[in-house]
């Protein structure tokens, strides 16, 4: 009876699995028809989506506004993260209130925190006013295709530093304390110890960083979308703002889909190597 009833604990494991690769597998199909929104007539193209997408100048374009715009937030977020949790894993007096501050931008909606940027990145709102006290000119942080990009990514940092600072943090308290008191009394500086045996202690943590928040990042869509809307003259136009418009837009579902697949594979492709090169030696030995 029991060898019988036991498949009922594992039925929500598969019902999840079915819920996560049935609209996979559906969007897979549909990436190899001529898929349109405004016709009702589906036929098998094979490759043709995928060649187009690989052959098209604007899907490049976008991939490559995706990766400048990934690569300028995962090294702020990791450099400003790092500072931010050696700050918080000292014990002081009211720790607990800036513990709080810091990861106030998680409870935030990204949508609500990208509308309250966009107002603040106004050409008169508030961080031009504050920049004025220092004799700065007036800077068109989202109106510019020279900073647009850049402007983004700083707010795509505001919104998930807190991650980031919270996975280091816990890095940072997980670390054995041998190594820092052996190195105290042998006389290394801050600087030496933080480089020589933080660092390297840290490093499974900053590859986690790095895993995650590159593929969150390669997968952006609604700060954009907040903000700029791919503007001015595409300076921010992401691939998942492209193919957006390709299939809601444009109605090209078909061709869409072969471009979001495309992009699983890339971001696919990419974590299994950080993974093995990051992980598998140290797995290995």
């Amino acid at each position: 009876m029991y060898r019988k009833g036991k498949w009922i604990f594992v039925l929500p494991a598969f019902m999840i699995l079915a819920m996560i690769l049935y609209p996979f597998g559906v969007g897979v199909y549909y990436s190899f028809t001529n898929y349109r929104l405004i016709f009702p007539v589906i036929r098998f193209i094979g490759f043709r989506n995928y060649i187009d997408a690989i052959l098209s100048q604007d899907f490049w374009y976008s991939l490559k506004i995706t990766v400048f715009f990934t690569a300028m937030s995962l090294a702020i977020e990791l450099m400003a993260g790092i500072g931010i949790a050696h700050l918080l894993s000292r014990k002081f007096k009211g720790i607990g209130i800036i513990r709080l501050l810091v990861f106030t931008p998680m409870m935030i909606p990204p949508v609500i925190s990208s509308m309250i940027w966009k107002t603040m990145m106004a050409p008169d709102g508030v961080l031009n006013y504050l920049l004025s006290f220092l004799g700065a000119p007036k800077i068109q942080w989202l109106s510019s295709s020279d900073i647009a990009l850049f402007s983004v990514a700083l707010i795509n940092v505001w919104i998930y530093l807190p991650f980031t600072t919270l996975i280091l943090l816990s890095g940072l308290e997980s670390l054995p304390q041998e190594p820092f008191e052996a190195a105290k009394v042998d006389g290394a500086n801050s600087m030496q110890i933080f480089s020589y045996i933080t660092l390297p202690l840290l490093k499974p943590f900053i590859i986690l960083v790095i895993l995650f928040r590159t593929i969150d990042s390669m997968k952006t869509f609604d700060i954009i979308f907040s903000t700029t809307k791919g503007g001015p003259i595409d300076s921010t136009r992401v691939l998942q703002l492209a193919i957006y418009e390709e299939g809601l837009k444009w109605n090209n579902m078909g061709y869409a889909l072969s471009e979001i697949m495309l992009l699983w594979l890339m971001i696919y492709l990419f974590s299994q190597v950080a993974f093995k090169s990051f992980f598998g030696k140290g797995a290995s030995s």
